[in-house]
């Protein structure tokens, strides 16, 4: 709950602990899912001694830099009385994250050959669609609190 205090000419706001910036809420589902994603989505296993290669390791920081671009981005372009109002976006992109996470663990592999190759196709899509999805959160959050 919030109470304001005056102090002289000076008001102070005291929040909650419950109350969790949209931000920090997007950007830890961000980051959470992509250490999920580095540490327990299926590999690569390819040539005839079936070597594993963590593709998931290797891209999943490129798409979460770029998505927590995007979440920074809307959240400097917000201006600062704006910062106060509640906005699920931060709720949003976490929720996308945890199913990027998901679905790059438990999705689907393709096998190729005699030889099996296995490629985890959802290690590879599902990033960059959490990081698209989460780029169009950032422009309606940015362009939204913009006021006339």
């Amino acid at each position: 709950m919030n109470t304001a205090v005056a102090s002289g000419d000076v008001i102070t706001k005291k929040s909650s602990w419950r109350e969790i910036h949209p931000t920090t809420v997007a950007l830890a589902g961000i980051w959470l899912a992509a250490v999920a994603i580095a540490l327990f989505s299926p590999d690569l296993i390819s040539g005839s001694e079936h070597e594993h290669i963590p593709i998931g390791a290797f891209t999943i920081w490129f798409h979460s830099g770029l998505a927590t671009a995007y979440v920074l981005t809307a959240a400097a372009v917000r201006g600062p009385v704006d910062r106060d109002t509640p906005s699920g976006a931060g709720w949003w992109t976490a929720t996308i994250w945890v199913a990027v996470a998901v679905a790059a663990i438990f999705g689907p592999e393709m096998v190729t050959g005699t030889d099996p190759t296995r490629i985890p196709i959802a290690v590879l899509v599902a990033p960059i669609i959490g990081m698209v999805t989460t780029g169009f959160i950032a422009i309606i959050e940015a362009g939204g609190s913009k006021t006339s």
